[in-house]
């Protein structure tokens, strides 16, 4: 069963999440690569903060640095096998997106891991999880499993941003 913890953060307190990432030795690798790519094992892996995503897609993978990206799994999949998912499930990835905004309404995101506790590399990839997730634990907290950057959560406090969960709004208090 997988572990996750939500979160609002504009810009300014995504790019600190990323840093923090990047601090911590995880290095950014996309959710859809070119099937022959994955083949020839030329995923490549990135620095989080430089990470760039493919149009339509805004999830990516954080993955511990010491971990060989061999070890991370993609399929071809059904509707176009040239290209290849990411299979989270089977490989000691952490899934990351950045919110949603529209106007001033910002939908949250989450950090979430699924990676099997038999692999030999879970407990590096588990230990990463375990840092960001402490790193966000150390923002404002507006629901049970559910946090705010403190930029974002200003903003919020001042009316220039609106927290969504769905259509509705996410009042702080």
């Amino acid at each position: 069963m997988g572990r996750h913890v939500s979160f609002y953060a504009i810009e300014c307190d995504y790019v600190s999440l990323l840093r923090a990432a990047q601090n911590f030795g995880l290095l950014a690798i996309p959710r859809i690569v070119p099937t022959v790519v994955y083949d020839l094992g030329q995923v490549e892996a990135v620095a989080p903060l430089a990470f760039q995503f493919e149009a339509g897609s805004d999830v990516f993978y954080l993955v511990p640095q010491e971990i060989p990206i061999v070890e991370v799994f993609y399929r071809p999949m059904r509707r176009d096998p040239s290209l290849s998912l990411l299979m989270p499930h089977v490989s000691p990835v952490i899934e990351c997106s950045p919110c949603h905004r529209q106007g001033k309404k910002l939908y949250h995101s989450r950090l979430y891991i699924n990676a099997p506790h038999n692999d030999p590399w879970s407990p590096l990839v588990y230990k990463a999880y375990k840092r960001l997730t402490r790193h966000i634990r150390k923002w404002p907290k507006v629901e049970k499993s559910t946090h705010v950057g403190p930029v974002t959560f200003d903003r919020v406090r001042n009316g220039d941003a609106r927290l969504m969960v769905f259509s509705h709004e996410l009042e702080i208090k």
